[in-house]
């Protein structure tokens, strides 16, 4: 399975390799590529697929942290890859408190008391 999706990775990333407005989806491509790789234990080709999707999207916190899981199980600089796991789980923990912040700020403007101009009235 992860032998045809390692193929299919490649070829979907040879559709126009330079196109800007493609960056993003080649970012999640060159991530799924890396898993395939690592599922494989090919540690190394998963190594250099989470880069590239780290150079496309800098802010992939999955590329960050299954690169260092890559790098620990390859025997590579395990020092380095324990600080990249740790970095992404806090990268994780501040995702996840903007998005409950976010959410609950969704959830009190659904319910905020509104003036007749349909503005949330703040002073009540």
């Amino acid at each position: 399975m992860h032998i045809e999706a390692v193929r299919e990775f490649n070829k979907a990333l040879q559709v126009k390799p330079e196109s800007p407005e493609l960056a993003y989806t080649r970012s999640g491509t060159w991530l799924a590529l890396g898993n395939s790789h690592y599922e494989l234990g090919r540690f190394e080709p998963a190594m250099f697929s989470y880069n590239a999707a780290l150079s496309l999207s800098p802010s992939c916190i999955d590329a960050l942290n299954n690169k260092g899981f890559a790098m620990y199980a390859a025997g590579r600089r395990k020092r380095k890859a324990v600080k990249l796991v740790e970095e992404a789980e806090e990268r994780y923990r501040y995702k996840a408190k903007c998005e409950d912040r976010e959410a609950l700020a969704r959830r009190w403007a659904a319910v905020a008391p509104r003036g007749i101009d349909g503005q949330i009235i703040l002073d009540i």
